[in-house]
């Protein structure tokens, strides 16, 4: 039986246009596959944040229901990881511990508290993905002059605590530009 070189060629058309097609629908789906890991890198960043403030809250209501032993002041610069529930034994997964941020490694995507700068500090995994408003926070699309995190790759925070002479007015998380 033999086959006329024009039904090979017509396969080969046919063969070459799917692969065409089949190539371009797998780049599109790794360029979607990696905004979705942009997205979910950022809405983990926020979740913990947010987690991280509240755990501020309830240190600061605390205090105020059960008083502070010791000089309020101490607080500042301290690890808001300790006030989440399960410290030491049950850490966080996203928390790699106490390092030196110069001397951390292999801790992208996760949080560490700093205990000489005494900051608690998060490493992106892409930092040119990452566009933050002055105080931190993640800038929406509808934020006015958001500001690429280029300067530094740590995402840096700080414990501060703000005094009414004696008394603890409150706890917050301040960003560290």
């Amino acid at each position: 039986m033999t086959v006329s070189p024009r039904a090979f060629n017509g396969r080969f058309i046919t063969i070459s246009v799917t692969l065409i097609i089949v190539g371009l629908l797998i780049y599109m789906l790794v360029g979607r596959l990696g905004r979705e890991m942009d997205n979910l890198e950022r809405t983990h960043f926020e979740l913990r944040l947010a987690e991280l403030k509240s755990a501020l809250l309830l240190k600061q209501l605390e205090i105020r229901t059960r008083g502070f032993k010791g000089n309020l002041k101490r607080l500042n610069g301290a690890n808001p990881m300790q006030w989440i529930k399960g410290w030491p034994t049950d850490l966080p997964a996203y928390y790699r511990g106490e390092f030196e941020l110069s001397r951390a490694k292999d801790v992208k995507g996760y949080w560490v508290y700093d205990p000489k700068q005494r900051v608690i500090a998060y490493l992106p995994n892409a930092i040119q993905n990452f566009e933050l408003t002055a105080s931190g926070e993640w800038a929406s699309p509808t934020t006015t002059a958001p500001r690429k995190a280029t300067g530094t790759r740590w995402l840096k925070y700080q414990v501060k605590v703000y005094m009414d002479g004696s008394k603890l007015e409150s706890l917050a998380l301040e960003f560290v530009p």
